[in-house]
């Protein structure tokens, strides 16, 4: 049986507040089975804004659920706001689309 795959987009946002030392931010929802991040499955929109605002960050994964660590931490009660969108790939068997 043949299989084709069709793009799911799921949207989260997320609200952190600054400690100044917090720089490790965990992102609600993960995908089971991935364990670094890649940017075919994890978009985060405002990534430009956040740099600006809060200067360079890294993307990884922990436990299944995407994180961003920033090099210094958001200053104490900066409000961290992401807006991110999760790709994945349901397969449908054609013969269920029938």
């Amino acid at each position: 049986m043949d299989s084709i795959e069709s793009p799911m987009f799921t949207r989260f946002g997320n609200q952190f507040v600054g400690t100044g030392s917090q720089q490790t931010f965990d992102l609600s929802y993960g995908l089971s089975g991935i364990t670094q991040w890649d940017d075919k499955y994890f978009v985060i929109y405002n990534e430009q804004e956040l740099i600006s605002e809060f200067g360079q960050f890294t993307k990884g994964i922990s436990s299944g659920r995407p994180t961003i660590t920033f090099t210094q931490g958001p200053p104490d009660q900066a409000k961290i706001f992401t807006w991110r969108t999760t790709i994945f790939f349901q397969e449908f068997m054609k013969s269920v689309m029938k």
